[in-house]
């Protein structure tokens, strides 16, 4: 279905960024063409692709706004659109995601329903790879209602990347921080709730979300460390309130154990088996675990059956060998903050 001129400024402006995406792009962009709700701008910024994106946006330039810049990242082209767009909402949409038509018609309904709702974000169908064909978003990544900041740090609300949400919010919280690639969706809906914002969800699969094993999510341990930079930088923030700072630091202590973790995986199936001891050791002096304890007695014990296991288990898994940097060190250097003993990893021996 082709979108119809618009004789109205649009309710809804369409957030498209896009490097390297000549593969997906026609068919995300058909997908907007498709929804039963007309009300839209779609603007795609090209983010110093290399390959034939542009000539993939040219073809539906009747329908589209294009802006092509220099590779930024995404935070950077987002907010290259957002400065752009003239709807009272915003739609994210990855350059390789795809919409179910009635997308648009259905998170507006909602969001005019429900007034108070600022951010809404829907469930997904995942697609790309044999592993997650067919799986639901929120079964993998679950939410619950309400949606606070104590669920979403702790993981309990995972926040969909192909959100709508009010463009005054950013006003107030600010655009996306283009020098955090990665995590960028992760700090702007941390901002947004530490300012008391209000988000929502639906159950119901509105979108198509691929799996990509070359996504910036794909590497655990990058992804990870991205993280933290977001964390620790709403630690340094003047309106961090101290019940949020005492939230923002205990998940910066699990994350650290989780990188801990991943590193520790990474040696273990480089046979680096004394290292892997060290990191779990490490993991434990702030997480006791009796499992972490057996593996550690396993190591050395029966190291090359741990080894087979994790090897067995990570088969389909896309983690890049990267050493972990510890919070303290992704303090922001103006923000005034000290580096705190329970933020420093222990640093592994070589």
């Amino acid at each position: 279905m082709k979108a119809q001129a618009q004789e109205t400024t649009p309710e809804i402006s369409v957030i498209i960024c896009a490097y390297n995406a000549a593969p997906y792009l026609a068919k995300t962009l058909e997908s907007v063409f498709a929804q039963t709700y007309q009300s839209y701008e779609i603007i795609v910024v090209n983010d110093g692709s290399t390959d034939e994106t542009e000539q993939v946006v040219t073809r539906y330039s009747d329908r589209v706004r294009y802006i092509r810049q220099e590779n930024a990242g995404p935070g950077a082209a987002r907010n290259t659109a957002i400065r752009c767009a003239v709807g009272r909402y915003l739609a994210l949409l990855d350059s390789d995601d795809q919409w179910l038509p009635h997308y648009l018609e259905t998170m507006l309904g909602h969001l005019k329903v429900a007034p108070e709702i600022d951010v809404l974000y829907p469930n997904a169908i995942l697609f790309g790879t044999s592993q997650w064909e067919g799986h639901l978003f929120q079964d993998e990544c679950p939410s619950s209602a309400p949606v606070t900041l104590e669920k979403f740090l702790a993981r309990k609300c995972n926040v969909f990347i192909s959100a709508v949400f009010k463009r005054d919010i950013l006003e107030t919280v600010g655009l996306f921080d283009e020098n955090l690639r990665g995590s960028e969706d992760f700090d702007l809906w941390l901002r947004m709730l530490q300012q008391g914002y209000r988000f929502d969800f639906l159950r119901e699969p509105l979108a198509r979300y691929r799996k990509r094993s070359d996504s910036l999510s794909s590497s655990s341990t990058r992804y990870f460390q991205n993280v933290l930079r977001a964390l620790c930088k709403a630690l340094g923030a003047a309106h961090t309130t101290p019940e949020q700072s005492l939230l923002i630091l205990q998940t910066i202590n699990r994350i650290e154990a989780e990188i801990g973790l991943v590193a520790s995986k990474q040696k273990i199936r480089a046979r680096d088996f004394l290292g892997a001891i060290r990191d779990i050791t490490d993991v434990m002096a702030n997480r006791p675990s009796l499992k972490l304890k057996l593996i550690a007695a396993g190591l050395i014990l029966c190291p090359e059956l741990i080894a087979w296991v994790v090897t067995k288990r990570e088969a389909n898994g896309s983690i890049f060998a990267e050493s972990a940097m510890p919070a303290s060190q992704l303090l922001p250097p103006d923000s005034g903050q000290n580096p705190l003993p329970y933020l420093v990893t222990k640093p592994s021996s070589k």
